[in-house]
C-alpha cells in the first residue's frame, strides 16, 4: 500500500473471508463458518499465520456481513472523492 501512495502509518485493511453464492442454504453457510472457526482455533494454523504477519479477524456471518459492506461503502467515497470514473 505505500508503494501506491499510502504512508506507512496508513490504515487499510486487507482482509479475505469466505465467499459463497448470494442463495447458498444458510445450513451451509453455518457450517462452512463453523468449520473455520474450528480451523482458526487450532494452534498449528494460529502459528502458520503469525509466520506470514496475519491477524486473524474471526467474526459472525453477520457481523463479516456489515463489515464487507462497510468496506465497499467506504471504498466508493475514495472513488467518488479522486473523481475516478466508474462504469
Amino acid at each position: 500500500m505505500v508503494e501506491a501512495g499510502l504512508t506507512a502509518d496508513a490504515i487499510y485493511p486487507f482482509y479475505t473471508g469466505a465467499y459463497l453464492p448470494a442463495k447458498t442454504p444458510r445450513a451451509i453457510a453455518d457450517k462452512l463458518h463453523a468449520e473455520v472457526m474450528k480451523a482458526l482455533a487450532l494452534p498449528a494454523v494460529q502459528e502458520k499465520l503469525v509466520a506470514v504477519g496475519v491477524d486473524p479477524m474471526p467474526m459472525t456471518l453477520a457481523e463479516f456481513g456489515a463489515f464487507f459492506k462497510k468496506d465497499v461503502a467506504d471504498n466508493l467515497e475514495l472513488v467518488k472523492a479522486a473523481k475516478i470514473p466508474t462504469q
